[in-house]
């Protein structure tokens, strides 16, 4: 038979997992308010607005208290995942510097639109603004562990850089920079569109401009 915990142990026990997880400051401020932890059957319990008669809760609180804990670092901490994202995103379009010097034949766009759709279900909508666009890199491409669309395309002062990544995760728009290159990450509908270029291109325009006429097929 399974010991039973006394009131104490499991007021210990719940307090011992909230405080040892590594959160930001404003999550431990909500969760880990002094009167809510202090020892006693009153404490954490009255967290969940409980009693320790409460049989059920006696034995799920213990786990329930490291899942809080646990889906508020993944909420209130977007600036983590941001900075992986930023820095997979860097790593990729330095590993294919080359390709940003190249002066090739251009791709054109009927061509580049229909490898995006057959690669992540998406499409550009034709417009004069669209047309326009110089495009000399357009395929495939492995980032944020999913299969993306890769394109280079020209812009005022030098290549600029897309990325669409699929992705149901529905996040904020977050700038992103490094010594040479700067951009900017925009959640669309299926998915982010990432548009990066030198310091001196006007990013939010090509961002603009994309996610316009930026189709997703589901």
């Amino acid at each position: 038979m399974t010991e039973r915990l006394t009131d104490q142990e499991l007021d210990d026990l719940i307090r011992h997992e909230l405080l040892s997880v590594s959160a930001p400051a404003e999550l431990r401020q909500k969760l880990l308010r002094p009167e809510l932890l202090a020892p006693g059957k009153a404490g954490v319990l009255a967290l969940f607005g409980l009693s320790a008669n409460d049989g059920f809760f006696r034995r799920v609180l213990p786990v329930a208290a490291c899942l809080v804990a646990a889906l508020g670092i993944a909420l209130w901490n977007p600036d983590d995942r941001h900075a992986a994202l930023a820095e997979e995103i860097f790593s990729h379009i330095y590993m294919e510097e080359g390709l940003l010097a190249q002066r090739g034949d251009l791709i054109p766009l009927p061509t580049v639109s229909s490898r995006m759709e057959d690669i992540v279900g998406a499409h550009l909508d034709m417009s004069q603004d669209v047309e326009n666009l110089e495009v000399t890199f357009a395929k495939d491409c492995w980032v944020a562990k999913t299969i993306g669309f890769h394109l280079i395309m020209k812009g005022e002062t030098g290549a600029v850089t897309v990325m669409m990544i699929p992705s149901q995760e529905k996040d904020v728009e977050f700038n992103i920079s490094d010594a040479k290159f700067s951009g900017v990450v925009t959640p669309t509908e299926g998915g982010y569109l990432v548009v990066v270029g030198n310091k001196r291109e006007p990013i939010s325009a090509y961002r603009n401009l994309l996610t316009g006429h930026l189709e997703w097929e589901y």
